[in-house]
């Protein structure tokens, strides 16, 4: 039987370690240009921490516990604070990565991401060998960057589908079971287009937690800043015919972990983190330009 002061003891360790658990809280990592490596950042500011030395395009498995980043355009994978190591070779097309990071899978087992415009899908275990679960058509090709729906059996992306128009290209979303076959459309608006905005670029995603909501940046091609212009980020609803609520001014956003909020650059090269709306809870890093940013859990 515990004395008073032990049980006291006790006590104020688990109320510590309640309130740690209660303010730690995710926080925010990020590339920036002319900086190697990737950073992480409380999503209410402060001091930016080195998480690694070099790669870019983070992404975070759902526990936070691994990391896969892109170098050379092949992809690494492995514990956070430890040396990463190759999962895709260079020197096969399904190596090589093409726009936005890897998506990994709800259960932290698989990556899904884009190369020799294709979607493929590898364990996240060095020496895995990658498996195509979709490959381009005569009528749909050029794939953008992947992600999972929350129960891990379908893989979204974006692609050019040539047959909407005889004169022009148009992006739509589509789906593909994460075990591989055939693509189907997701339907944007209310009259069942998959077409986003016009000549805008989709070239980055995020999904929800909850499965309802898709984060897509889109950009005009030629722009100063990283190849586009005209950036901004669609919220695209996936229940029903859907809809779409533009938050101009932003780019590559991220969903955080309770789905209220998003990671985002703003058009001065500030890290932000916004409400669904688009407005700025916190600027966390000014001028850093990110490239891409992430939420670890």
């Amino acid at each position: 039987m515990l004395r008073l002061p032990a049980l006291a003891a006790v006590v104020a360790t688990l109320v510590a370690a309640s309130a740690h658990a209660q303010t730690a809280g995710p926080s925010v990592a990020f590339t920036q240009n002319g900086t190697g490596g990737v950073w992480s950042v409380s999503p209410s500011g402060g001091t930016p921490t080195r998480v690694t030395s070099n790669g870019t395009l983070p992404a975070f498995s759902p526990n936070g516990a691994q990391i896969a980043t892109v170098s050379g355009n092949s992809l690494y994978v492995g514990n956070v604070g430890s040396k990463l190591k190759r999962l895709t070779s260079r020197t096969t097309p399904q190596g090589y990565l093409d726009g936005g990071p890897a998506a990994w899978s709800p259960n932290g087992r698989q990556l899904a991401y884009v190369s020799a415009g294709a979607v493929w899908v590898v364990n996240a275990k060095p020496g895995s060998k990658p498996k195509q679960v979709w490959k381009p058509t005569d009528f749909l090709s050029v794939p953008a960057q992947a992600a999972w729906s929350p129960n891990g059996s379908t893989i979204y992306f974006i692609a050019i589908d040539q047959a909407m128009s005889t004169e022009t290209s148009a992006f739509g979303l589509y789906q593909v079971p994460a075990t591989g076959g055939s693509a189907t459309q997701v339907p944007l608006a209310s009259a069942g287009s998959p077409q986003l905005w016009g000549s805008l670029t989709p070239y980055s995603l995020s999904m929800s937690p909850s499965g309802t909501t898709i984060a897509v940046t889109l950009g005009q091609n030629g722009g100063a800043a990283g190849g586009y212009s005209a950036l901004a980020v669609g919220l695209v609803s996936l229940g029903g015919a859907g809809s779409t609520t533009a938050l101009p001014g932003f780019s590559a956003a991220a969903f955080a972990p309770s789905g209220q909020q998003l990671c985002a650059q703003d058009a001065s090269g500030n890290l932000d983190v916004i409400d669904l709306s688009g407005n700025i809870d916190a600027t966390l890093v000014s001028g850093t330009s990110p490239t891409a940013c992430a939420w670890i859990s």
